[in-house]
């Protein structure tokens, strides 16, 4: 403030900002100063980002501790399974080693872990191919239903195939069943794993990504099927009936999920 040593006149230098160039400056115009209608401008809000949700990168991390301690804890079972992959043993081979226990164990978790990446690659691929508005707006919620899906799927096709073996087959063979079964489970989960890795922090395309998983479940139902001839018809030398059976507790059920995934994911979305 300029003071006249007469006392005449008083000149405010903020009286002047107000005026003139500095009119236009927030910063400097006292009068937009004061005023938080006019003080700034608001930004656009973050774009939601998978690399960055925390939920996801705490998933992927807790998923890794998991196949981490379940392969050191379980590697005599994992051993075993792929060594007599391709060959038959004795149905009670499978229950008479303590190998099996550190494997149950960890087996829920295994089963969780690899829901959730099945949950976190669909929701992916619903992103870029179907939309990305969902009745939800915390995006865990819906990878946690996705996921939910998948373990309903895994749950109920294990229990009509064990209700179907039991009776035709007997507990033996059900039990050296359920063991493949959980072995080839674990086996594509670990496979899955960098794939969704990839998919989430170093943005691999959706084509590739889809080839890589039909890669795996076109292996896996290979597999299954082999195993299926080798436990249950081998010894009778049946093999048409082993494409029955792979159809109807196989194929059939697939087909079902696939859907039921298609309607659950139209009443996820907004529909516009």
């Amino acid at each position: 403030m300029l003071n006249d040593t007469t006392g005449t006149k008083i000149i405010s230098l903020y009286d002047s900002l107000d005026t003139g160039y500095f009119s236009k400056d927030s910063l400097l115009c006292t009068s937009q100063v004061h005023s938080s209608s006019t003080f700034g401008v608001a930004g656009n809000p973050m774009v939601y980002s998978v690399r960055g949700d925390n939920m996801i990168t705490i998933i992927l991390i807790s998923s890794f501790i998991v196949f981490l301690f379940s392969t050191t804890h379980s590697g005599e079972f994992f051993k075993q399974q792929f060594k007599h992959l391709f060959f038959s043993r004795p149905a009670d081979a499978d229950t008479s080693t303590d190998s099996v226990s550190g494997f149950k164990r960890f087996l829920p978790f295994i089963i969780a872990v690899y829901c959730l990446l099945l949950g976190i690659s669909s929701y992916l691929w619903c992103r870029e191919n179907i939309t990305e508005d969902f009745i939800y707006d915390d995006h865990f919620i819906v990878v946690s239903l996705l996921s939910t899906t998948f373990l309903g799927y895994f749950l109920g096709k294990w229990i009509i195939q064990a209700f179907v073996n039991r009776v035709f087959f007997g507990s033996k063979k059900t039990l050296h069943w359920l063991w493949i079964t959980c072995f080839l489970a674990t086996s594509s989960a670990i496979l899955i794993y960098p794939i969704v890795l990839l998919q989430v922090y170093f943005d691999l395309s959706m084509k590739n990504a889809l080839i890589c998983f039909v890669f795996i479940l076109i292996l896996n139902k290979l597999l299954t099927f082999y195993k299926c001839w080798l436990i249950f018809f081998k010894q009778n030398g049946l093999f048409l009936q082993t494409f029955l059976y792979f159809c109807a507790l196989e194929i059939i059920p697939l087909l079902a999920f696939g859907g039921l995934w298609i309607m659950i994911v139209n009443l996820l979305k907004v529909n516009f």
